[in-house]
């Protein structure tokens, strides 16, 4: 029989059968053997000894008897089974090559009692279900890994998306701001321009008119429209200087707030101590013109609502964030009632925060009826470290900023 043969014949056989080689080695089992715990890929190989509980001198004992026969010789060995020892009988006989007296292999047939035989068709079945199981908690691991794997690219996804239109948000406030600031300048410049000189020209006129020989009541009437046209050019200076305030674009934010200080005080007597301290970065000039338009929006609104006639600005700068606080001690009032009024007009500090919001920055406000208003701005800034502004030499403003500085009163002009 050639080697197929037996392979076919051996894979058919309803007992346990081992194949040994002549080392005692075994070199091949069938299907059969399951039930004795043994498996191709962990039993092939392995000596006889190492698979049962006997004696490696009495399993000695029984393979020389086996190989010295050419009839299955009966026997009994107790194999180590994943269950606990088995003991069975079995019955081993030698395979001869043609021509040859050394057996070429030991045929071990085993058989097993019906209890044991039970007892390992339950054990496979078991076996079976725990493997089944192990497969089907690798696939869910499979599943789960890849959904996890597909969820971390969707919030990778959506991150970069919530990314990509925040720098979006922070570009158009940028830009609605700069456009701002342009139609400020056009408005300011035509004011200085135009206005202002045509002002200028209508009272040189009234002045050559004046000169003429007229009545005394037609005379006091040009003297009347003369101071008028006098206090609209002051109108429309200081107008033109509000839109517009040349210091910010050319000596930068602080220098800014410093001549802010002084304009609440000369057109409203209203005291301004202004504080700086930290370094003070240099910022663009986009950001540094929303900054200082939100702070004065504060300012103003201290003056307008507050019923006091002073107030406080402090400016810190810190190694990662700019703060700017605006605090007075006036009657104060409730944030929320606030929230609501600024949302049905669309006005005031929420247009500010809503474009603070989109460049980073945070308003927080602390009021309370009676209790006076603090209102502080937050940027977080990009460097880890901020250096102090160095301003251009400016008429009326000094060249450089302190880190630490404080201005109040008319003895402190910048």
């Amino acid at each position: 029989m050639d080697e197929s043969g037996r392979k076919s014949l051996l894979d058919i056989l309803p007992e346990p059968t081992v194949i040994l080689g002549p080392d005692g080695c075994v070199t091949r089992i069938n299907p059969a053997a399951a039930q004795l715990g043994l498996r191709p890929g962990s039993a092939v190989g392995c000596k006889l000894h190492d698979l049962v509980y006997d004696p490696p001198q009495e399993v000695q004992r029984m393979l020389a008897m086996w190989s010295s026969n050419g009839q299955f010789v009966p026997g009994a060995l107790t194999w180590r089974t994943p269950g606990g020892p088995v003991r069975t009988r079995c019955e081993g006989a030698a395979v001869r090559d043609t021509g040859s007296t050394r057996p070429s292999l030991v045929v071990l047939r085993c058989t097993l009692s019906q209890r044991a035989a039970t007892q390992f068709t339950v054990l496979n079945e078991q076996i079976e279900q725990l493997s089944h199981e192990v497969r089907r908690r690798r696939a869910a691991e499979r599943e789960l890994r890849d959904f996890n794997l597909c969820l971390e690219q969707r919030v990778a996804e959506r991150t970069a998306t919530i990314e990509f239109q925040s720098q979006q948000l922070r570009r158009l406030a940028l830009a609605v701001t700069a456009a701002e600031d342009r139609e400020r300048r056009r408005v300011a410049d035509i004011l200085h321009d135009h206005v202002q000189q045509m002002l200028v020209a209508a009272q040189l006129k009234i002045g050559m008119v004046l000169s003429e020989p007229m009545s005394v009541q037609a005379a006091e009437s040009l003297q009347g429209v003369q101071g008028l046209i006098d206090q609209s050019i002051q109108a429309s200076r200081s107008l033109s200087v509000e839109l517009a305030p040349p210091i910010l674009k050319d000596a930068g934010l602080i220098a800014a707030l410093a001549w802010l200080r002084r304009q609440v005080e000369e057109n409203y007597r209203f005291d301004l101590d202004l504080r700086i301290s930290g370094p003070v970065p240099q910022l663009p000039a986009d950001t540094e013109s929303l900054l200082f338009s939100a702070v004065r929006e504060l300012v103003f609104n201290c003056v307008k609502h507050s019923g006091e006639r002073q107030a406080s600005l402090v400016v810190s700068g810190e190694e990662d964030v700019l703060k700017f606080c605006v605090a007075d001690a006036g009657r104060g009032f409730d944030p929320r009632l606030a929230d609501r009024n600024m949302q049905a007009s669309g006005l005031g500090l929420l247009r500010f925060r809503e474009r603070l919001g989109f460049i980073g920055a945070a308003m927080e406000i602390d009021s309370r009826p009676g209790a006076g208003a603090r209102v502080s701005l937050r940027l977080p800034l990009a460097g880890s470290k901020a250096e102090p502004r160095q301003v251009r030499e400016t008429p009326g403003c000094a060249v450089a900023m302190p880190q630490a500085l404080h201005i109040r009163g008319a003895p402190d002009r910048l």
